[in-house]
C-alpha cells in the first residue's frame, strides 16, 4: 500500500498523501510489535518495554493528527473572521 501511495498519489493533496503514508507506516510498525507480545519474546520485562513503546507510537500518531486538525481549524476560523470583518 505504501508503494502505491508513493507512485500514484491517489489523494488530492501532497499533504494528504504524506499523512496517509505516515498512517500506513504506523499501522505496519504496530502490527509487527503485536508479535512481540506473544511467547516469541520470553522475558516479561522486554514485553513491558515494547508495550510502552507501542503506547508511545500510538499517542504520537494521535497527537500529530490533533495538531494538524487544530492548525487547520484555526486557519479556517481566521478566514471566517476576515470575511465577516470585510462585510
Amino acid at each position: 500500500m505504501i508503494v502505491y501511495l508513493l507512485f500514484f498519489k491517489p489523494l488530492e493533496s501532497p499533504f494528504a498523501v504524506r499523512m496517509e503514508i505516515m498512517n500506513e507506516c504506523t499501522i505496519l510498525s504496530l502490527t509487527y510489535m503485536l508479535m512481540c507480545f506473544s511467547e516469541f519474546v520470553p522475558e516479561a520485562v522486554t514485553r513491558s518495554v515494547i508495550g510502552y513503546f507501542y503506547i508511545g507510537v500510538t499517542v504520537a500518531n494521535i497527537l500529530i493528527h490533533l495538531i494538524f486538525l487544530v492548525l487547520a481549524s484555526r486557519q479556517k476560523l481566521r478566514l471566517v473572521c476576515k470575511k465577516y470583518r470585510w462585510c
